[in-house]
């Protein structure tokens, strides 16, 4: 299990204050494969509440048909850009006072 939600939380309101943009919270969870790779079981997110909207969260999980195939490729590229965004914020954080 790769776990961001709470690491990123406090992040994704100071982001979406920004016109036009969002942020996620998340987390997936990754099965690996006897071949070696990892293949999602299923893919959260979750943003903060803000203005008054409740906070929103929903889990995907990979489906078959034609449009889960889609969203399923969809989410992994948005949790991989993630684990940039993570990267970059342990980066910025830690390296430059």
């Amino acid at each position: 299990m790769i776990d961001y939600h709470d690491l990123l939380l406090p992040y994704v309101k100071k982001v979406r204050q920004i016109k036009g943009t969002s942020l996620y919270g998340s987390r997936a969870l990754f099965f690996l494969t006897p071949i070696g790779t990892l293949k999602p079981v299923a893919i959260e997110l979750v943003r903060s509440p803000m203005n008054g909207k409740p906070q929103w969260k929903k889990a995907y999980s990979p489906g078959f048909d034609a449009t889960s195939v889609w969203l399923g490729s969809s989410l992994k590229l948005i949790y991989w850009h993630m684990t940039l965004v993570f990267i970059s914020l342990l980066v910025t954080e830690c390296f430059i006072p």
